[in-house]
């Protein structure tokens, strides 16, 4: 792609830097079970999975009450803080970003996921120094963008439907990145053509 044409380059985390929707699948579905009966699970990990992008206080609140939804919350974070370390960087992002960072580009991160699980991730890594901000939940990717205050012209990468339309909501040109998205059927939940791209990985970008 012609990186020259953008002076700023936002991504989402997981699905697109990390190979890391599997583990807070397993991670939200191994959180959930003690607290209702078995069809209300599967039919809250469904609504979790389906609204990735979205902060999981405002996804967990959507179907427990208060005091459940805190003590969701903590045991999801608890058992996140021992696999999600062990995610896998997906294939070729450490080069693209390397690219950027040479041609001076501003590369942020703007995700639903929390911000200290992700600078986390990113130092174990050894790629934390390569993005100027990372933004996270409880704020939503619109609030979160619109606090960034990106240099125009702008371009987002993604996985997920919210995402595609976070892009279409601030006129951002998007890349949808679909090799790792947990969202099978996202091709039917997104229209094609209002993305600048689909790409499986960053290996040939």
């Amino acid at each position: 792609m012609d990186i020259e044409k953008y002076n700023t380059f936002i991504f989402d985390f997981d699905g697109v830097i990390v190979d890391s929707n599997f583990v807070k699948k397993e991670a939200i579905h191994k959180s959930v079970i003690d607290y209702t009966d078995i069809e209300n699970s599967k039919r809250f990990v469904k609504y979790f999975i389906d609204n990735s992008g979205i902060p999981r206080d405002i996804k967990i609140r959507h179907f427990f009450p208060e005091n459940i939804s805190l003590k969701i919350k903590y045991k999801y974070e608890d058992i996140l803080r021992n696999t999600y370390k062990n995610s896998n960087l997906i294939p070729g992002v450490v080069s693209f970003i390397t690219k950027l960072k040479k041609n001076n580009k501003n590369i942020l991160i703007i995700s639903g996921g929390d911000p200290k699980e992700i600078k986390s991730i990113l130092k174990i890594r050894k790629i934390d120094h390569y993005f100027s901000h990372v933004y996270g939940g409880p704020l939503t990717k619109e609030e979160n963008f619109k606090i960034s205050n990106p240099k125009e012209p702008i371009i987002f990468f993604g996985d997920s439907k919210h995402d595609y339309l976070v892009s279409l909501n601030f006129n951002l040109d998007f890349i949808f990145v679909y090799g790792y998205t947990n969202q099978p059927n996202w091709n039917k939940l997104i229209d094609i053509n209002q993305c600048k791209d689909i790409i499986k990985d960053f290996d040939n970008i």
